[in-house]
């Protein structure tokens, strides 16, 4: 029944951007700040893209990302404290920070707005306000900064990611450059998010959110450190790019239509939830993924023609859990609910051949996290027994384990006999640890697949298959 008998760990792709930031009166909170930040939308030939900017330096200048409006026939930027629009020109480009300074046609009354000179301390309280998904009204949210051993928290962009997905998220694209100096960003951002100003508490701009990984709702996300960049951006020479930028065509994501959030009990009596935060196609998910994953996508695409040929309407809802960032994904048209027999969240089919459980548990460290992983597993694995390998006895092994970044994964299938059904079982089980958090993941089958499951439900499982390996993981790593 399994499509795979090794299952490669659930790993990082590439993806989208975000980017911008500010300078001028004193703002005494984001929320006052936040009326200076406006959307913009960028024509280019029939398709149209929507992005964040904000006011900065002069009541006619605004900032947003280079890739959100390099090549645009037209930009329009639109101010929904003021309820105004108007039309902006590129006039000054920072290539390798990714940034773009906007002439307004008109003065929309807007307050310019001021940015730190110094680096924010990693641990204070930022907030991003933007656009996510071309949001009718702006949006804020809580946003947190990755450490590391150097205390300013400030990086590169080749630093930050392997070599791999480095040749995927530069592959014809000029800018940013690895040897951009960026904040790493935990939590997850958006597309429509590109350019959005990151403030601290006194609505100071601190950051510009500029890209993420698949998407940026996970994997590890970033933002142009403002001290170092954006004063720079008005004497910048760079020549204005003519053409669009590779990671334009990232904004036509399609955005969740419908609010959609699961609410999950804790051990500690509280409740957090799982948000629905994007809808993304089948066929769109193949122009995101990096070259690592091209070959296991076209296979997976290929046995899903099988047993349906028009794959056209095929989609993933992709779910955050509100506390730890983790996002999993379920086939579109499936909907989650969660189980207090297994403690876990779960998708199952019309037929109920095919489930889906998901878990998160926190602890208060990585080791703990680390030993809770039968505390998901055991329910599941009740549902059968004689199963090989044993699902009792999982355990990570070494080469999957980095303990000084706080981070383990595990992957595998496993076939038993279903107690209530009598008949042949798989159960593909997907475990990862970051930090104090553990994400469960798994996909369990009943039946012959050629004899007991509907073409429905192979479908099913097999875009299941694909959300573990492509789509399920922690905002960070």
């Amino acid at each position: 029944m399994r499509q795979y008998s090794s299952f490669v760990t659930v790993s990082r792709l590439f993806v989208l951007g975000l980017a911008c930031i500010a300078t001028s009166p004193l703002s005494a909170d984001p929320r006052e700040s936040a009326e200076s930040v406006v959307q913009i939308t960028c024509r280019l030939g029939t398709k149209e893209m929507n992005a964040t900017g904000f006011v900065w330096a002069e009541p006619d200048h605004v900032v947003t990302a280079l890739h959100a409006v390099a090549g645009c026939k037209s930009i329009i930027v639109y101010s929904e404290a003021k309820r105004k629009e108007t039309t902006a020109k590129l006039v000054r480009a920072d290539l390798k920070a990714d940034l773009a300074l906007l002439e307004l046609g008109k003065d929309l009354g807007l307050s310019p707005l001021k940015h730190v000179s110094t680096a924010p301390g990693l641990r204070d309280e930022f907030y991003i306000w933007g656009y996510p998904f071309a949001a009718k009204e702006m949006i804020e949210k809580p946003i947190a900064f990755a450490g590391g051993l150097k205390r300013d928290g400030v990086t590169t962009l080749g630093s930050s990611f392997q070599h791999n997905d480095l040749k995927d998220l530069f592959r014809g694209q000029k800018y940013p450059t690895r040897n951009t100096k960026i904040l790493r960003i935990t939590s997850t951002i958006q597309p429509g998010h590109s350019g959005a100003p990151i403030f601290d508490r006194q609505g100071k701009v601190v950051a510009v959110a500029d890209g993420g990984l698949l998407g940026g709702y996970r994997g590890i996300n970033w933002s142009i450190p403002a001290h170092i960049y954006l004063s720079k951006l008005p004497n910048s020479k760079a020549s204005l790019p003519k053409d669009s930028s590779k990671w334009a065509g990232l904004f036509s994501s399609l955005a969740a239509k419908e609010s959609r959030t699961v609410e999950v009990p804790r051990e500690d009596g509280s409740h957090g939830d799982f948000k629905l935060v994007r809808t993304i196609s089948l066929l769109e998910l193949r122009d995101l993924i990096g070259e690592e994953h091209s070959e296991y996508y076209t296979e997976m695409l290929d046995s899903i023609k099988s047993f349906r040929s028009e794959v056209g309407d095929l989609s993933f809802d992709i779910y955050e859990d509100s506390e730890t960032g983790a996002t999993v994904s379920v086939p579109t048209g499936l909907s989650l609910k969660w189980n207090p027999e297994t403690r876990a969240i779960e998708a199952v089919t019309v037929s109920g051949a095919v489930r889906l459980f998901i878990g998160v548990i926190r602890k208060d460290s990585f080791p703990e996290a680390f030993a809770s992983a039968q505390v998901f597993v055991s329910p599941i694995s009740q549902l059968a027994s004689s199963w090989q390998p044993s699902v009792t006895d999982v355990a990570f092994e070494d080469e999957y384990i980095d303990r000084e970044w706080e981070w383990a994964s595990l992957a595998g299938f496993h076939d038993g006999i279903d107690k209530e059904a009598g008949k042949p079982s798989d159960l593909l089980l997907s475990l990862t640890v970051s930090g104090n958090a553990l994400l469960g993941y798994a996909v369990y089958a009943v039946g012959d697949m050629e004899k007991d499951l509907s073409d429905d439900d192979i479908v099913d499982y097999m875009l299941m298959q694909m959300g573990a390996e492509l789509l399920s993981d922690f905002a960070v790593h």
